[in-house]
């Protein structure tokens, strides 16, 4: 593999907030913490509830902290 453009590891470490709702957590994780995916054309946030381990999903755009 050849890189062309370095990348930049601090784009990763953006923290999101989560509320479930199922059980109200309100909880902020960090880039390392959370997915990133596609679903239904859109780009969403997805990380397990620490009280309830439900799977919470946020669209992108939300959840900045």
């Amino acid at each position: 593999m050849r890189i062309i453009k370095e990348g930049d590891l601090s784009r990763l470490s953006t923290v999101k907030r989560f509320e479930c709702p199922d059980c109200g957590c309100v909880f902020e994780a960090s880039g390392c913490e959370y997915l990133r995916s596609m679903l239904g054309g859109k780009t969403v946030c997805e990380c397990n509830c620490p009280t309830c381990r439900r799977m919470v999903r946020i669209d992108d755009e939300e959840g900045g902290a």
